[in-house]
């Protein structure tokens, strides 16, 4: 208050009215407080937008989120707009830092954050009508973190640049700086951060990068688009050593040294590493799966997938991956031959038009021409004109070849295409260990493991013998396998059959279940009664609808592979069901532990009846309608199995089992109206067990995995005696 009452005083003594300069001395009191207005209006103005001190103090960068498989390898990331990897300053190459400073802001280490000799030639220049750059590293730093500060070339975006500079400088070291400025800095696209830089054009991490590499590296930063490394090699070579020659001039670089880096190429890949992600590379499918599954953690617990820089650690083990994709990869286009040869003679879609018709609705086109108003009549008139177009074919590189098509024709090429899903788990803890959701990402991205439901058949009844058991039976309890009818909820008889109509005289269930006999199912469906079909099954793990009909027990139910797998698990860890997991970890950016995760698991039958059922899988793989199995893959452990098909051969399955992991396979076209004719070529045991085969017979002999070699667990408490096997079983056909 004193000192206000003092300046009114002084105000007073200038401005008093009986003061011969009393006009001219309020003239220019009033132009001196009109100009202090002006400054501070501009300084509002000026400072209006830029960042909050707290903002400054704790800037936020967008990183992506990192995905790597249990092996160790990167599988992916997950990111938005940005591309991002943040590196610590201790990874950066000295030359790296070097170059950016050489180039950039020689006077780096001599301001604090605005070179006002530079800074001074900018304004006289703009004056005159030119523009020049004259940023220093931390004002481009400044311009990188905050948006608002824009990029527009103006004295206003300078000033605004400087005063967050001067703030920069007054909360970070000048380490601090470079590292924030290598961790934002775009280049080009998607792509931001040395690191992301480095294994785009490199290969390599940053910390790997030679002088000539930085140099590259750094020219790239004047312009990503015209000096773009592959598009314009030539003025990025020129770019490069320019940088390189600044390194030489400011003693970075000895003349010796700049005349043998100038003389290198550039060396850079073909392939940007970011296509690996958009997307591109190994286990695509499960990505796609885990993304679901980490969009709900991170809602729940207050992440940001894509630019909170979460390092995820998957199940999925990326050998076990590669050998699964390339079993498919090898088993299919030949079994897609097969079909073909059959479809040439044999049109499915020319009997029944509805089948192309459904595939038309299903597809993009007919979706966006269905948004854009036209009538049905004008878009199947749409679907007869030639166009040029990709398509997905075995024999063309990349899987992909170019066509000129009518799009009414592609559904028929589709149509006939052989698609498979593979899920393997490891049964003891239920981590993911592969998964293969389709044949081709880029073209059919609808995941088969978990996104589609197909008929079950023959594959469901392993759950009705495990129901079986949980009543009571065994192995070696003997069941009738002549005809049995069953009146039906609508008052009709119902009377299945074996395949090929054959019967026999009464048999051990466990040579009935090799040999998956129809009516064996039926009359234990009988005997244990749907209801309890339908809870044992949910307690293993099917989630499905299961309708409580006689017919259930042979496989009449919908499931998926993702529900299959999990369900089969049990029978090889001693009845315990284990949640089928993706993930074992995540931490955030800076390696602190986020979430753990454990293992939900429950009892799902008894250990008796998991060891029955399991001795059923393992006698079929080794004697029954799986034997193949065993006679034709050298897989070096116990194994046990069980194929499965329907009664149109329009769905193959296998169920693959060994001590350390359990497969499901499913094979098929996407319509169940396409199918092979012949019930050899469309059965589980020709077109999925010989790809589970070559899938764990190439694991197994790979020395990097060393997957043991041991049987399966057996209490000794729960002895099976196997003297009831019949060494032939008497048997005819029945019309």
């Amino acid at each position: 208050m004193q000192f206000i009452r003092h300046i009114k005083h002084k105000i007073n003594i200038v401005l008093n009215p009986k003061h011969r300069f009393y006009y001219f001395r309020k003239r220019i009191f009033q132009f001196l407080i009109g100009i202090i207005i002006i400054q501070f209006l501009f300084l509002l103005i000026l400072i209006w937008d830029i960042p909050s001190l707290r903002t400054l103090e704790n800037p936020h960068l967008a990183v992506s989120s990192q995905v790597y498989s249990r092996d160790g390898k990167l599988l992916g990331n997950f990111y938005d707009e940005q591309f991002r990897i943040n590196i610590r300053y201790k990874d950066l190459p000295k030359t790296l830092i070097n170059a950016l400073i050489a180039t950039e802001d020689i006077r780096f280490y001599h301001h604090q954050g605005v070179d006002t000799r530079a800074l001074g030639a900018v304004f006289v220049e703009m004056t005159e009508g030119r523009v020049r750059g004259g940023s220093t590293i931390t004002m481009q730093l400044a311009r990188n973190l905050f948006d608002n500060i824009g990029r527009k070339k103006s004295i206003f975006r300078k000033l605004r640049e400087a005063i967050v500079a001067w703030l920069l400088e007054r909360n970070y070291s000048k380490e601090e700086i470079i590292l924030f400025y290598f961790n934002t800095v775009n280049y080009g696209g998607n792509i931001h951060g040395i690191q992301t830089a480095a294994k785009t054009y490199f290969n390599k991490n940053a910390n790997e990068l030679q002088p000539h590499e930085c140099a590259l590296l750094v020219g790239i930063l004047k312009g990503p688009s015209l000096y773009h490394p592959i598009k314009k090699p030539q003025k990025a070579l020129e770019r490069r050593n320019i940088v390189l020659a600044q390194l030489n001039k400011y003693g970075y670089l000895s003349k010796e040294e700049y005349e043998k880096y100038k003389s290198l190429p550039l060396g850079v890949v073909q392939k940007n590493y970011y296509e690996d992600y958009v997307p591109q590379g190994t286990a695509l499918y499960f990505r796609k799966a885990l993304q679901q599954f980490l969009k709900e953690w991170c809602e729940k617990n207050n992440y940001n997938l894509y630019t909170d820089g979460l390092k995820i650690y998957t199940t999925l083990d990326s050998r076990l991956q590669e050998h699964a994709e390339r079993a498919i990869q090898n088993r299919i286009p030949y079994l897609q031959d097969l079909l073909n040869q059959e479809l040439k003679t044999r049109k499915p879609w020319e009997k029944n038009e509805q089948i192309l018709i459904a595939a038309m609705k299903r597809s993009p086109r007919y979706h966006i021409a269905k948004n854009a108003g036209l009538k049905e009549e004008e878009i199947r008139k749409s679907f007869d004109r030639h166009v040029l177009m990709k398509v997905f074919d075995w024999k063309s590189p990349n899987y992909e070849k170019d066509t000129v098509l009518t799009p009414w024709d592609s559904l028929k090429y589709y149509a006939g295409l052989i698609h498979t899903g593979l899920i393997t788990i490891d049964p003891s803890n239920g981590h993911i260990l592969a998964y293969v959701g389709g044949i081709d990402y880029r073209f059919f991205p609808m995941d088969l493991v978990k996104q589609e439901r197909r008929q079950a058949g023959t594959i469901f009844m392993p759950f009705v013998y495990a129901a079986a058991f949980e009543k009571g039976l065994e192995p070696c309890s003997i069941e009738q396998n002549t005809p049995i009818s069953i009146k039906t909820q609508e008052g009709d008889l119902w009377t299945p059959k074996n395949i090929g109509g054959w019967i026999t005289e009464p048999l051990p269930l466990i040579q009935a279940f090799s040999m998956m006999y129809n009516i064996v199912v039926t009359r234990l469906t009988q005997k244990v009664g749907v209801d309890f079909l339908i809870d044992i099954a949910g307690k293993l793990g099917i989630t499905s609808p299961l309708k409580s009909v006689p017919s259930l027990g042979m496989g009449t139910a919908d499931l998926n592979l993702f529900e299959l797998v999990s369900a089969y698990a049990p029978f090889v860890n001693q009845g315990i069901w284990n949640q089928t997991t993706f993930v074992t970890k995540i931490e955030d950016k800076n390696g602190n532990l986020l979430a753990d995760f454990t293992t939900h698991k429950r009892k799902a039958i008894s250990e008796k009846s998991a060891r029955f059922t399991l001795e059923c899988l393992r006698y079929t793989a080794n004697n029954g309608t799986a034997f193949e199995a065993r006679s034709n893959y050298r897989i070096p452990t116990d194994i046990a199995g069980m194929n499965g098909r329907t009664q149109s051969h329009a769905d193959s399955w296998f169920v693959g089992i060994t001590p350390n992991m359990v497969t499901a396979i499913w094979a098929g076209c996407v319509d169940r109206r396409v199918f092979f004719k012949s019930y050899y070529y469309g059965q589980g045991a020709f077109m999925c067990l010989p790809i589970w085969g070559e899938f764990m017979q190439s694991a197994y002999h790979d020395p990097t995995i060393n997957l043991p070699d041991r049987s399966f667990y057996k209490n000794p408490q729960h002895k099976i005696s196997l003297n009831c096997l019949k060494n032939e079983i008497k048997k005819e056909r029945t019309n």
